[in-house]
This record gives C-alpha cells, structure tokens and sequence, in this order.
C-alpha cells in the first residue's frame, strides 16, 4: 500500500475513518463553504487563503478547453494531495461536472476521455455565479498544465 503524505497546512484537518482529510469543501454546509472558496480565494481543500496567481485546478480536457471549473482553486501540494489520495473521487466528480454548449451529449458518449486529468496553473479567477444547473463557476488564465491519467485506480503524472 503506497503511504501519502499529508501536506503541513492541511494535517489539522477532520479525517475519514482510512486518515485521509476530508476537504474544506466537503464539511458541514458544504455549498456555503464552497462559495466562500470562490469568492474568498481560498483554498477548496485546506480553506485557507491562496497565494494572488498561484490557483490550482483539477479538470478533465474540456474544462482545460473552456478554462472553466465547478470547483474551488487548490495550493498545489493540496491539488497534488487530492490526485493522489483520491483517484476515484477526482475522476468521478470531474465525469459529473455539468459541461458547456452543446458538449454534453457528446461527453457521455466519450466517458473515457475523464481517464485524462490535467492539474491547471492559473493566474487570475473571474467568479460567474449561478450560470448552469450545478451552481457557480469560475473561469481561470492558464500558466500551466500537468496531464496525468487515471489507470487502475490510481492517477500518474504523464
């Protein structure tokens, strides 16, 4: 069994029954916790304040297209953190996120593609509230993109 190591700023976190954190986002009133992470550029993981230009995000390739997200930005240990101790929680919710345009039909056809994961560097965030079914979203900048991909249960940096 691979051990993975807890990131300092999110070691005092509550913990699953396994001892892996249970994200900022994933707590009690979790939908105000996660727009407390959008609109007060915290953490999604750890809840804690990110650094100006320094946003994580983990997305499938047609979040990386739209440069959109359901989802809070990350630190990057706390993204890292997140691909390693959840593979599947990372591919699913990423199959589940609602997407763009007429996208839709076509992603289900083409599930597979989630197997591709991509931790995205942004440097500036524009919160859009309210602009599909699932909530809010925010558009990032990309600096950089880290493919990896998901493959028995595990994610690997390409």
């Amino acid at each position: 069994m691979q051990i993975i190591e807890i990131p300092a700023n999110v070691k005092d976190l509550p913990k699953d029954k396994a001892g892996l954190i249970i994200p900022f986002y994933k707590g009690e009133n979790a939908a105000e916790r996660r727009l407390q992470c959008v609109e007060n550029k915290l953490c999604a993981i750890c809840g804690k304040k990110l650094d100006p230009g320094e946003y994580y995000f983990i997305t499938h390739y047609r979040g990386k297209i739209d440069k959109i997200s359901m989802h809070g930005a990350m630190h990057k240990d706390c993204a890292v953190y997140m691909l390693q101790a959840f593979p599947k929680r990372c591919r699913w919710e990423l199959a589940a996120i609602p997407l763009t345009r007429k996208a839709v039909m076509e992603e289900i056809k083409h599930v597979h593609k989630f197997d591709l994961i991509y931790l995205i560097h942004a440097s500036h965030l524009h919160f859009i509230p309210n602009q599909h079914p699932g909530g809010d979203l925010v558009k990032f900048n990309i600096i950089e993109t880290t493919l990896y991909s998901y493959e028995n249960d595990t994610i690997t940096k390409k």
